[in-house]
């Protein structure tokens, strides 16, 4: 194993195994990143659980923005003229010389892509672990009902699927790699982007400390489902809003907008000598209700996914 790789391991990563481009990268850059501190990107590495370091993943952030970089420039030297003529015939570009920013705006646009990668993906982890920990928790609290030891425990969520499931076979790789139980659930706990989820392994720790876990996983599930509940009172009610505008929006709108509009033929009423009442029916009937339909169903999914 190569000094980067005891790094990582050092880290918190479950593999000894890290790629030939990190590696590469990692040798280029990693004395120029060392003293560079990017807000946030270290704390979005951490929550999303990538198996990488900061600087290993910065340094591979200017490693690939620079090879895309140098990969654009070569193509429009090798493709200079054939590009050119495409842009002027299509009145895209005027000067030549403004082709060469395209690598600066290749690196940059690569490097905020990089940049932002985290973030969604702790974002992503986040929603996947509260969605999950209300049953992992009861689970959790079954078991512990059983006089199941805490790593035994660990072992049999481990096995199951999901975020959660995950993040308790890297507890389970930590703890078999030496680290106490104690130490290995901070450790998660400070890798976790979410609130709910790090109170829980912090009260985890505290009840292990004291010797009765039971209670604790029994009183924490009885809270969680309690919150459940709410929520889901609270999406029945606002369910029961989106109900009422989507029957008026969507029904009786429309109804109305027809007859009316029917009426007003028949009497030979219309806005102006180009827009008829008929034109009117059509325009509510292909492009307004489409879009009021649009509208309606995304905010119920809005509130559906809160």
């Amino acid at each position: 194993m190569n000094n980067t790789n005891k790094r990582l391991v050092n880290e918190g990563l479950t593999s000894n195994r890290s790629t030939l481009l990190y590696d590469i990268s990692y040798r280029l850059f990693g004395r120029l990143v060392s003293n560079i501190e990017l807000k946030g990107l270290r704390r979005n590495i951490k929550y999303s659980a990538l198996k990488i370091t900061y600087e290993m993943y910065l340094s591979y952030i200017i490693f690939v923005s620079t090879t895309t970089s140098l990969v654009s420039l070569v193509l429009i030297i090798l493709f200079n003229e054939y590009i050119s003529e495409i842009l002027h015939r299509l009145d895209f570009i005027t000067d030549d010389i403004l082709l060469y920013v395209v690598p600066l705006y290749t690196f940059v646009i690569t490097f905020m892509l990089m940049y932002i990668y985290p973030a969604i993906l702790s974002s992503s982890r986040k929603s996947s672990i509260e969605k999950e920990i209300t049953d992992k928790v009861c689970y959790i609290a079954f078991l512990s009902t059983t006089n199941m030891a805490l790593t035994d425990i660990i072992a049999e969520i481990s096995r199951t699927k999901g975020t959660i499931a995950n993040d308790f076979k890297r507890l389970l790789y930590w703890i078999n790699s030496g680290d106490d139980i104690i130490s290995a659930l901070y450790r998660l706990s400070e890798e976790s982007p979410s609130y709910i989820y790090r109170k829980f392994l912090t009260g985890l720790i505290q009840s292990y400390k004291v010797g009765n876990i039971t209670t604790y996983l029994t009183n924490i599930a009885d809270a969680l489902m309690d919150e459940n509940k709410q929520k889901l009172i609270k999406i029945t009610e606002n369910m029961g809003v989106i109900n009422e505008m989507y029957v008026t929006i969507l029904v009786v709108f429309p109804i109305l907008s027809i007859i009316m509009f029917v009426i007003m033929g028949m009497l030979g009423f219309d806005l102006s000598d180009s827009i008829s009442s008929i034109d009117l029916m059509r325009l509510v009937i292909y492009i307004v209700l489409p879009i009021l339909g649009s509208i309606m169903l995304l905010i119920a999914d809005s509130i559906i996914k809160r």
